[in-house]
């Protein structure tokens, strides 16, 4: 008899451990509301796998719910959410969002800064990019850069065949202000046009292009209807764009849950590579293609690097430092 009680009464303390165990880690479980840049396509491409795989490891300690463009809150309005906790973790565009960042010249997709996903994931880790680009965005207050993402190159595609600068002349072209700034030399009127809005206002005539990303992006988003030409002269190698966290709730996460966030975004940036990437050669076959000629194309190049000695670099010490990091390394690749 007492055998059976002292066999109980063990069965009885387990049982309640294991229930306080099991409400002690479902108390300590965080769940992140993440806003991206991409539309519904690449969420069921890309980011829902993505989702699922973390959430599957990190159960029971932290789970990320991937939103889309604009589901949370607008482009214009994600800084404030992140600053005020609305939003635990966002991708940025700082030049769309007019971000008043020191280094906002190199956000998104800078003109001729670097050739190729390679190029700008090595700048980022390895030549001191990420170092500067999360300094000018903690000065803001209130945001932490967590990561960055690096994805389709930018291009061009238009309603008409280009096939020199002279071309472009007159078009009214959707892209963001770094672009509209070397563009403009060319003759070409910019406007910043959010990403729902880009199919029906070139369908209707409203805008003559559309300089959002490459081909994989003008194919999955079905532009290639109403842009059908594609023109092969990247105005960047790659975009990125950095991930940004509220500050305080960063702060408060274990350093295992830190790394499990920075390193969950670095496996997506490594499947978004690829699949921009697999995606560039299969989706140019829904454009016709055209091509300006390369020198008459440097002369693009050479009044970007104009810009950044005259405009960019006086800005801040941040902002000289990261045009010096950049023209360094193009320096060393001629050499």
């Amino acid at each position: 008899m007492c055998k059976s009680k002292y066999l109980f009464t063990l069965l009885l303390i387990s049982t309640i451990l294991c229930i306080s165990l099991s409400m002690f880690t479902v108390a300590q479980e965080r769940f992140i509301r993440a806003q991206t840049l991409w539309g519904p396509v690449q969420y069921g491409d890309v980011l829902k796998a993505w989702e699922e795989d973390f959430n599957e490891i990190y159960k029971g300690r932290i789970q990320i719910k991937c939103y889309t463009a604009g589901e949370l809150t607008s482009l214009q309005q994600t800084i404030p959410a992140i600053q005020a906790g609305a939003i635990d973790l966002a991708t940025c565009m700082g030049a769309h969002m007019g971000a008043p960042i020191d280094t906002v010249a190199f956000e998104s997709a800078p003109p001729f800064a670097w050739d190729n996903a390679m190029e700008c994931l090595t700048l980022w880790e390895m030549r001191g990019m990420k170092e500067v680009v999360s300094e000018a965005w903690a000065k803001l207050g209130g945001i932490v850069v967590v990561g960055h993402t690096i994805c389709d190159p930018l291009n061009i595609l238009t309603k008409k065949p280009i096939n020199s600068l002279k071309d472009l002349k007159g078009l009214k072209i959707s892209g963001d202000p770094n672009i509209a700034r070397i563009f403009k030399i060319a003759g070409v009127t910019s406007v910043t046009l959010t990403y729902d809005d880009l199919y029906l206002s070139a369908e209707t005539g409203m805008i003559d292009g559309i300089a959002w990303g490459g081909a994989t992006e003008g194919y999955t988003n079905s532009w290639y209807e109403v842009c059908p030409y594609f023109l092969t002269n990247p105005i960047s190698g790659a975009f990125t764009n950095p991930w940004i966290m509220n500050e305080k709730l960063w702060n408060s996460l274990s350093k295992a849950d830190q790394k499990a966030i920075t390193s969950g975004l670095n496996d997506l940036r490594g499947r978004l590579m690829a699949y921009y990437y697999n995606g560039e050669m299969e989706s140019l076959k829904h454009f016709k293609t055209t091509t300006i000629a390369e020198e008459e194309w440097n002369t693009l190049r050479e009044e970007t690097y104009k810009y950044w000695d005259e405009e960019v670099a006086p800005i801040s010490e941040l902002a000289a430092r990261l045009v010096n990091i950049i023209k360094e390394y193009q320096k060393q690749k001629q050499q």
